[in-house]
């Protein structure tokens, strides 16, 4: 099965996995991240929704250390955000049903496979010039 990439999300929820890769990768007190992302995006169009959805990435953090994908494709654990995300974001609000959709809803295009397999062909071929 092709892996989900960036470009098989909606503009939502790729900001959604975006976020959450940042926010894994800060150290220290995750509150005072999340403050900061909030005052970032604040007049994005789901700035009222952040609550829940750091809610969300607290409830599917673990300590998998491939938890984030590696450039447009998604992990698996990121996959599960998606199908939390869409779950409880359904209940708080639903006009965002088409936004955030369970990954089973989502085409795998395999374009971001595609693109990060002729990239790796191309940085293999320069590095042997």
């Amino acid at each position: 099965m092709v892996r989900l990439g960036f470009s098989d999300l909606s503009d939502d929820q790729a900001l959604a996995v975006s976020v959450y890769r940042d926010w894994r990768a800060c150290d220290g007190d995750a509150t005072i991240v999340e403050k900061k992302i909030v005052d970032a995006l604040q007049y994005d169009p789901i700035s009222d929704l952040w609550d829940t959805i750091f809610a969300t990435y607290h409830q599917v953090a673990d300590d998998d250390f491939n938890a984030c994908g590696v450039g447009d494709l998604l992990s698996p654990h990121e996959e599960r955000l998606l199908n939390s995300l869409a779950e409880r974001l359904s209940e708080v609000n639903l006009h965002l049903s088409n936004s955030f959709r369970p990954v089973v809803e989502l085409t795998r295009s395999g374009t971001d496979a595609l693109r990060q397999r002729e990239n790796g062909v191309r940085w293999h071929v320069a590095a042997t010039l």
